[in-house]
């Protein structure tokens, strides 16, 4: 799965800054695009960059492609110059969901991630999370097998997963232990199978909720059964899908990324 950043700007006053942009990623493993028309699949492996820029904001094609960008949930990033000049305040109202948590600057911070931080984490190829730290939810009768496929899937990309049959020994009082190990988690992944509506499993969901973290779905079925996950990312478990579990992973990355960002903002 080819790594894709997709350059999205005015060429009357973003040239330069795209041209930045293409430096930094110069020895990265990954394509750069300018082509605005082209077919995507939200489960490539791509994060879309637009640069804000006053011709950029007043561009109408421009405008065009991030609200459809938008509108399938596509992993999609402001960047300016310089948070300083305050560019985002004059975001046309077609495209304010740009300024919910999605800004970056090309003069960083201490607190706010570089552009190479952020396509490297949107991409999967680093992680804003340290450890990457993932908590599987799920219901042992119905998902153990997928459970485990994951598990050990992210193990083996260097995410620290945990999954409560491998790593709570017994006669430990489980679920006290659980919810204390949602508290120090990057993310919880709820596998969403046929019984998942218990209420172990809506404890640790709604744990998540309360301490601020990330939630998406692997969902076994057309629908969701849970309607605590709805709103939440998800995927469909695929067994004939060869990047079944890549694209789980590239979901997460994404996740993780999306959040991390709008906290340091």
């Amino acid at each position: 799965m080819k790594n894709k950043v997709i350059l999205a700007y005015s060429s009357v006053d973003g040239t330069g800054l795209a041209d930045e942009i293409k430096n930094l990623l110069s020895d990265k493993p990954l394509e750069i695009s300018e082509a605005l028309n082209e077919e995507i699949d939200i489960w490539d492996s791509f994060v879309i960059l637009y640069i804000l820029t006053p011709a950029g904001l007043a561009d109408p094609d421009l405008i065009n492609f991030a609200q459809k960008a938008h509108s399938k949930d596509f992993p999609l990033v402001a960047v300016v110059s310089d948070l300083e000049e305050r560019l985002f305040e004059y975001l046309p109202e077609e495209i304010k969901f740009l300024a919910e948590s999605n800004i970056i600057s090309l003069r960083p911070g201490d607190h706010t991630p570089s552009v190479v931080q952020t396509v490297s984490g949107y991409l999967g190829l680093q992680s804003f999370a340290k450890d990457q730290k993932v908590f599987i939810s799920y219901r042992r009768m119905d998902s153990e097998a997928k459970a485990e496929n994951i598990y050990n899937f992210l193990w083996e990309n260097k995410f620290s997963a945990f999954k409560d049959t491998n790593q709570i020994e017994g006669g430990a009082a489980v679920q006290s232990r659980i919810v204390e190990q949602i508290s120090d988690k990057d993310l919880v992944l709820v596998i969403d199978s046929p019984n998942i509506n218990s209420q172990w499993v809506t404890v640790e969901i709604a744990t998540a909720i309360a301490y601020r973290i990330p939630v998406c779905v692997v969902k076994l079925g057309d629908d969701i059964v849970m309607p605590l996950l709805k709103d939440v990312p998800q995927i469909k478990w695929d067994k004939n899908d060869p990047r079944n579990l890549e694209k789980i992973k590239l979901m997460i990355s994404r996740r993780i990324s999306n959040y991390f960002l709008a906290q340091r903002l």
